[in-house]
């Protein structure tokens, strides 16, 4: 079983605050029946070293959402039990 995570469910939003901070939220969902998948892990990567930047679990409707991340280039990885692990680079 492959987790399926498009693009178009990563959604970057920029907000207008001093800090400059943007959140990063989208969906996770089963790719052979477009159900979400909860409690899968949601983790960003810096890629020039691959240290972890920030992470969540998805809530029972697939959704996550990543907070206080400073515009930039970033990795993100998901994984859950039972499934291939999904890399969606930038």
């Amino acid at each position: 079983m492959k987790i399926w995570a498009a693009g178009c469910f990563f959604l970057l939003c920029l907000h207008t605050a001093l800090a400059q901070q943007a959140s990063l939220q989208g969906s996770v969902l089963d790719q052979s029946n477009n159900e979400p998948l909860e409690y899968a892990n949601v983790v960003l990567y810096q890629p020039s070293d691959s240290s972890i930047l920030s992470g969540v679990v998805t809530q029972g409707d697939g959704s996550f959402v990543l907070k206080d991340i400073s515009p930039g280039d970033y990795y993100l990885q998901v994984q859950f039990i039972g499934y291939e692990s999904k890399k969606v680079d930038n």
